[in-house]
């Protein structure tokens, strides 16, 4: 789908952007920035997946794995895959190291800050402190009542939404999924999907700003 292709192509630019730059430069931190806020939420969400909702774990793979991809983007090769699929790539990896050290050290979370020294300096997106990780807790039980909310019959809503957060899929990929969960849902095409999606987004924003107190266009506190 074109909507796809050019989500792609602008994050891909963005990649690029900060992938040879210099760290104090202006645009280099913008485009550092503007990529961590597009993919912020969807990666953070599927990391919690894969360490099975433990948010100390996640916060360490996550710091790690946002390193890992802001010091790979040169790498990115976007004739191989998609921008989506190559960030959850690096946060999947991240999330089985972190859960192998966290066994193999008997429980012994390792700090990041340890590991890692002055090499966090010049980065634009900061990690987060106490209050923005107590926010990002708030953030994700509100979000998983939120969904839980969504209608789920016809339109599927909730399903609709749960594809959006946790997996990067086409609409064409998750008009198959949907069909596939009833039979009301078998003449379903990407174009009705891509409503589905946009109605499910407007639901979640207002449940999100009624839990959240968010007032204004964008979520702000």
């Amino acid at each position: 789908m074109a909507t796809e292709a050019n989500d792609n192509e602008e994050l891909a630019r963005l990649l690029m952007a900060f992938s040879s730059g210099d760290v104090h430069d202006r645009r280099v931190k913008q485009a550092q920035q503007e990529f961590y806020a597009r993919m912020c939420g969807p990666l953070n969400w599927h990391m919690m997946s894969k360490l099975g909702n433990n948010a100390e774990l996640a916060q360490v793979a996550m710091q790690k794995a946002w390193m890992k991809i802001f010091n790979s983007a040169h790498t990115y090769d976007a004739r191989r895959s998609r921008v989506h699929h190559w960030t959850r790539m690096i946060v999947e990896q991240c999330a089985v190291d972190e859960l192998r050290k966290f066994y193999g050290d008997q429980g012994k979370i390792v700090n990041l800050d340890d590991e890692q020294g002055d090499s966090l300096d010049g980065f634009a997106c900061a990690l987060p402190g106490p209050e923005e990780r107590l926010y990002a807790r708030q953030l994700e039980r509100a979000t998983a009542e939120c969904v839980e909310r969504l209608p789920a019959g016809t339109p599927n809503y909730r399903l609709t939404m749960t594809l959006l957060l946790e997996q990067a899929l086409t609409y064409e990929e998750m008009r198959d999924i949907l069909a596939c969960q009833s039979a009301q849902h078998s003449t379903l095409n990407a174009e009705q999907v891509r409503g589905w999606a946009r109605h499910a987004r407007a639901r979640m924003q207002a449940c999100l700003g009624e839990k959240l107190g968010w007032t204004g266009k964008g979520g702000t506190r």
